[in-house]
């Protein structure tokens, strides 16, 4: 016999319009193997004649015979793709005008409409303004490469990889570019509804970035602790204002591991005195988990506590330090920077990535908004070091991870 009809040799003897005819099996029969059109599956149908016998032994005439019972169901099929492919292509048409329709708005509009969205999901004030400030940088960004986009719905896809190719190139942390990322991912998003196609959104078809380890911060050592409570002493000559609360400010992140922002919100009613517990609910995940957090009062925060009733004006632990964080939370940030350095710790390296040795800023110069290469580093103890410290010790003393 020709190969084409050798016994157990599985070859198409026949291309149809849709599928293909074999001769299947050792002692076998003609079938008819096709993708359903539907699950995309591979499927296989034995060929049975008019008699309902199924077509055994390869031969020329067998395989005539067997074409002609399978190509009915081919043509059939075929047709079940083609309307098939003209429902997706009516659903496509329907998405790209619902597109149009829901972002069919100046895309100076955008951050109000988002803003006042019934589905906004990011609640906190700082993840609202640093949304914000991804939105604004956005928009700078295309008045001066794309002044022609005046309208959301003409945001497409290759503006978005050109936008975060180019912020990828300043020299931008992977944690950064992860921000900003998301940030435009979730308003687009919002503004086209939960139920919208992952191709309508231009932001979607980004990648966040793996962060690498070196990028995290990292805890203080017990002598560097030691250094900074030294400092933070009142018989110590280091200068800072509210330095005692800013004493109790570094405790309750050393000795309960919480973030900076939830200690300057603390309050007298969250400090339960009989049961030696601190109560409160964690800023960052108020709007998604919403747990509580009871942490312990060892005995040296307890001193630190009662001595703060001394000088208690209002319903928080730090009355002048809460002030100031709302005001300007970048204050105690440097303030604790600056506690940081006089303790003789490094808080940055300089970027061993050569992506990231120099960063792109603006500055004025001679009267003039110019923008200048810097010498980038990468921060690795800050004020958030004390919340890394705290973990790192409770896991040491043996602590339950799941406790941590």
């Amino acid at each position: 016999l020709p190969h084409q009809f050798e016994i157990g040799v599985r070859c198409p003897m026949a291309k149809l319009s849709y599928g293909s005819v074999y001769f299947r099996g050792v002692k076998g029969y003609y079938v008819y193997e096709y993708q359903d059109p539907v699950s995309g599956k591979s499927r296989m149908k034995k060929l049975i004649d008019e008699d309902g016998y199924a077509i055994y032994s390869p031969s020329p005439g067998n395989e005539s015979k067997a074409i002609r019972l399978a190509r009915p169901l081919a043509e059939e099929l075929q047709s079940t793709v083609k309307l098939k492919n003209s429902e997706e292509l009516l659903i496509r048409i329907a998405q790209q005008r619902r597109v149009l329709t829901t972002l069919n708005m100046p895309v100076a509009e955008v951050w109000n409409i988002y803003y006042s969205h019934p589905n906004r999901n990011a609640k906190s004030s700082n993840t609202v303004k640093n949304y914000l400030n991804y939105w604004n940088a956005f928009l700078q960004w295309l008045e001066k490469h794309h002044s022609e986009v005046k309208l959301a719905h003409q945001i497409a896809r290759p503006i978005a990889i050109e936008y975060f190719t180019d912020r990828w190139s300043t020299g931008i942390s992977e944690q950064g570019y992860n921000n900003n990322l998301q940030a435009l991912q979730v308003i687009m998003k919002t503004l086209l509804g939960e139920d919208s196609h992952d191709m309508q959104n231009p932001f979607l078809a980004l990648k966040k970035k793996r962060i690498a380890s070196l990028a995290r911060r990292q805890p203080f050592t017990s002598d560097e602790v030691k250094r900074i409570m030294i400092l933070l002493e009142d018989s110590n000559s280091f200068d800072m204002e509210y330095k005692p609360q800013f004493r109790l400010l570094v405790k309750l992140m050393l000795n309960i591991g919480c973030r900076g922002e939830d200690a300057c919100h603390l309050t007298w009613r969250m400090v339960d005195w009989q049961e030696r517990l601190i109560r409160y609910r964690p800023i960052k995940t108020a709007n998604s988990s919403g747990i509580e957090v009871e942490a312990p009062i060892n005995d040296i925060l307890l001193a630190e506590l009662k001595t703060a009733q001394g000088y208690a004006v209002d319903e928080f632990l730090l009355p002048d330090v809460h002030r100031r964080y709302v005001s300007n939370p970048t204050g105690i940030t440097h303030s604790i920077n600056r506690l940081i350095d006089k303790a003789g710790i490094e808080r940055s390296i300089p970027a061993k990535n050569t992506r990231r040795q120099f960063y792109t800023k603006q500055q004025i110069k001679d009267g003039v908004l110019v923008e200048v290469k810097a010498q980038n580093k990468i921060s690795l103890k800050t004020m958030h070091s004390f919340r890394h410290t705290f973990v790192t010790m409770a896991a040491a003393n043996g602590v339950d991870v799941r406790t941590i």
